[in-house]
């Protein structure tokens, strides 16, 4: 678990000192299942049912940040959106996320 904030907290710090204008783009194993709860411009409803307390601070994160978690915005077979098989259950973990600028960019993102 302490890991896991430190990884977020290094995560803020370069957000922080990021320019804004730029295009920020980025990839991750986060352990996390930000369920289909939609939040505007930056969760979709196109996730899974369920959500975790990693899933929580992402999606938190992602709002403080205007950042969109793409994999929640583009309906798919299932076979395309679970990124992992455990216990007789798919589950999404991995994620893209992109800024507001670069994520008009996308027509749709999937593993």
């Amino acid at each position: 678990m302490e890991e896991n904030e430190n990884c977020n907290n290094q995560l803020q710090e370069i957000l922080n000192k990021t320019n804004k204008n730029d295009y920020i783009l980025f990839s991750r194993d986060l352990n996390a299942r930000i369920g289909n709860a939609e939040i505007h411009n930056t969760v979709g409803s196109f996730g899974e049912l369920v959500t975790n307390t990693n899933g929580l601070k992402l999606r938190g994160f992602a709002t403080y940040n205007n950042i969109k978690i793409m994999n929640s915005l583009y309906k798919h077979n299932t076979i395309r959106t679970h990124t992992r098989s455990a216990r007789n259950s798919n589950i999404i973990i991995d994620y893209f996320m992109a800024n507001r600028k670069l994520s008009e960019l996308f027509l749709d993102v999937r593993f």
